[in-house]
Parts: C-alpha cells; sequence; structure tokens
C-alpha cells in the first residue's frame, strides 16, 4: 500500500491536509528559478523514492490529473519527470509533501477537488536532473509502470523526449540485467 498520497475524498470538496514539516517531497535535478542546485535525491516526505513504481516521464495536465491519480488508487507510488522546465517540480517542492490539487467537473458542473501526490520529481531541463533521471532505475526494484505523456512535437526521432525515453529504457534493462546477475551469483559450473 501507498499511504503517503491517497486521494482523501472523492465525490465533494475536499479540505487541504496539513503537512508535518518533516514531510517533504524527494527532488532531482535543478530548480534553476529557485537557485537551487539539486543533483543529489533528497528522502523526503516520508516516501521513499526508491518505493516508486511508476515513473512518469512529462508533467502535463493527463498525468497530473488521469494517469497518477489512477496509479495512487491502486496504490502504485509515482515519479515525476518534467522534459523541459521545472514549473511543476517546484510546484510540488513548494507543496511540501509532493501533492497537489486535482479539479474535475462534472457533466452537471460540480466541481470534485481530491488532493493526490508523488513520491519524487525531477525536472529534465538541466544536464544534471537528467543524469539523476537516468541513474533511478538501479534504485527503483519494482518499477512496473511508465506513463508517457509528451506532445506530438516530442514524438519525433532524435527529440529530447524519445531520446530521453530510449536511454532510460536502455538503463531500466542495464538495472534489472546487474540485479539478476546478483541473484544467481557465481556460476555454479567448473572451469575446464
Amino acid at each position: 500500500a501507498f499511504p503517503l498520497h491517497p486521494p482523501l475524498s472523492v465525490g465533494r470538496k475536499v479540505v487541504e491536509r496539513e503537512s508535518e514539516p518533516s514531510k517533504r517531497i524527494s527532488l532531482l535535478g535543478a530548480c534553476p528559478a529557485r537557485g537551487e542546485e539539486r543533483g543529489v535525491m533528497e528522502q523526503l516526505g516520508g516516501g521513499d523514492v526508491a518505493s516508486a513504481q511508476c515513473v512518469c516521464l512529462g508533467a502535463g495536465r493527463f498525468l497530473r490529473a488521469v494517469f497518477i491519480p489512477a496509479m495512487t488508487v491502486i496504490g502504485v507510488p509515482s515519479i515525476i519527470a518534467q522534459p523541459r522546465s521545472s514549473n511543476v517540480v517546484e510546484m510540488l517542492a513548494g507543496r511540501v509533501d509532493g501533492s497537489f490539487v486535482v479539479h474535475v467537473v462534472t457533466p452537471a458542473g460540480v466541481v470534485i477537488e481530491t488532493v493526490t501526490g508523488v513520491c519524487g520529481a525531477v525536472s529534465l531541463s538541466t544536464e544534471k536532473g537528467r543524469d539523476s533521471f537516468l541513474k533511478l532505475p538501479r534504485d527503483l526494484k519494482r518499477l512496473r509502470f511508465i506513463g508517457v505523456g509528451i506532445t506530438e512535437a516530442g514524438y519525433v526521432q532524435g527529440s529530447p523526449a524519445i531520446e530521453t525515453l530510449a536511454a532510460f529504457l536502455i538503463s531500466c534493462c542495464e538495472a534489472a540485467s546487474l540485479r539478476a546477475e546478483a541473484e544467481v551469483g557465481p556460476s555454479a559450473t567448473p572451469e575446464a
């Protein structure tokens, strides 16, 4: 189970919970507008980034309003990797615990407000952030989902988003291979 950021309510307005001062979101990379360089992962928010089972490449409305809340409902902790800027990463950092509010308007015009969140975020707009992102698979032993939410312009050969996705998938394969080798151990067959 993922107790850090379950939706607080569905179907009615939610009153935002207060965050404990010790609970913060894990940030990877940089928040240039805040003048902070963060190249080392911080263990924040009571949610361990290594527990993430979902990584989202993109930080747009679909991922934040539909995909991540769905992952949260099924108990899957998520990390957001923002490709081009750092505004969502900064917003999550400003929320202290990695939570964000989602407003849904029903066909009847009723506004449903829920609070959901992530256990980590990274801006890929800096080399340090991208390097941190590509090192994640070593720590994500239970990665099950990769959500890709990039614009049409990002789905072309040679685009930074596709190159980052390809490099991330390669890192995932390498990390899985290293884990498999560690589980098997030295070869039991005698040398000739």
